[in-house]
């Protein structure tokens, strides 16, 4: 609809310079109101509602309308139009008088019949107030001449009241006991669940396809203990509970998917876990007295020849390196050092202020 001569044109630029693509996009919603209408005329009537339906406010509208000379206005009319797009439907770029007239008598009419019908209905809502009036004033009457209750009767009230009480506490009880029957069961649904996709690893034709659709090596242990591992994490925190295997199997592929968010979650956890059993792997494999660390004039060093706090653990690990931050080994490429030796400084200066204290 718009030629690329009316959108590189002046007015079209101010407009740019000012609202940017927001105003394209109103100039777009305005036309779509005039095509329309009857000639292509609009009314400053509707600017309103058409701003809530942009999710703008009304001088927003009126500034795009009103100041760029992409729209007319007749005189001491409420009329508006666009002679760009009144060429484009096939009109003259200027309506007569006659069109002008058509058009504002039309508008004329409308706001006639809603001015009766608000009318109406203020009429409506008068007659409602009276009659919720006239009943507070009767029930209060009714209020004040209501006989007391005898002695009887008082009580007998309070024995009705009594059992009420009885039993809304057991169906408090009742309810309390359900929800920890649904908690227990949910926990029990969870260890089925990470049971069936254990179960599922077993079936090696599922475990290739799934490698498959997963870009993940299944059918190392390593990859696969730590899929489990996560998978009933995952079951557990959102209480995830499945009628069959081939849900719960439909469930983990779907995890476990390129590039959703639970597949970077993985990701991420898989780096700590493949580090922890490398970790565990080489603690089994040396023997008690094979550490990295060592002692030297009564202090004691990493494998990097770093001093480390007398009370750490051993080095198991010889691709690790101490952190001041963490006070744990970690590996040596999340060693960041401007801010382990700021670490290091805080630790002495606390570890001495403690020790000349004792």
């Amino acid at each position: 609809m718009l030629s690329s001569k009316f959108l590189n044109s002046e007015e079209m630029q101010k407009l740019d310079i000012k609202h940017g693509l927001e105003g394209r996009g109103a100039i777009m919603f305005i036309f779509e109101y005039l095509v329309d209408r009857r000639n292509g005329l609009g009314s400053y009537i509707s600017v309103p509602s058409l701003a809530r339906s942009m999710g703008k406010n009304k001088k927003f509208l009126l500034d795009i309308i009103n100041n760029y000379g992409l729209f007319c206005s007749p005189k001491d009319t409420d009329i508006f139009y666009s002679p760009y797009l009144r060429t484009t439907i096939g009109l003259s770029e200027h309506p007569s008088e006659e069109e002008i007239n058509d058009c504002a008598k039309g508008w004329k009419t409308l706001k006639k019949e809603g001015h009766k019908t608000m009318k109406k209905t203020q009429k409506s809502c008068k007659k409602n107030q009276k009659s919720s009036n006239k009943v507070a004033t009767f029930s209060k009457k009714v209020a004040k001449i209501t006989p007391q209750l005898t002695e009887n009767q008082h009580s007998h009230y309070i024995e009705d009241k009594d059992r009420d009480r009885d039993i809304k506490k057991d169906k408090r009880n009742s309810s309390s006991t359900t929800t920890n029957s649904q908690k227990d069961d949910v926990i029990a649904n969870v260890n089925s669940s990470f049971d069936s996709i254990k179960k599922s690893f077993a079936d090696a034709d599922w475990v290739k396809s799934i490698s498959g659709v997963t870009a993940l090596d299944l059918t190392d242990r390593t990859v696969a203990d730590a899929c489990m591992e996560w998978f009933g994490m995952q079951c557990k925190a959102k209480g995830k509970t499945f009628d069959t295997d081939e849900n719960a199997r439909w469930y983990f592929c779907n995890l476990l998917q390129q590039g959703r968010k639970t597949r970077e979650a993985f990701d991420e956890y898989y780096k700590q876990y493949k580090y922890d059993e490398m970790v565990r792997k080489t603690a089994m494999e040396c023997c008690e007295d094979d550490y990295y660390d060592y002692k030297e004039s009564g202090r004691r060093y990493d494998s990097h020849h770093q001093i480390i706090p007398p009370d750490a653990p051993r080095q198991i690990d010889p691709n690790t390196i101490w952190s001041w931050i963490k006070l744990e080994f970690i590996p040596v490429g999340d060693f960041k050092m401007d801010p382990e030796m700021a670490a290091r400084s805080k630790y002495y200066d606390e570890y001495k202020r403690t020790h000349n204290k004792q």
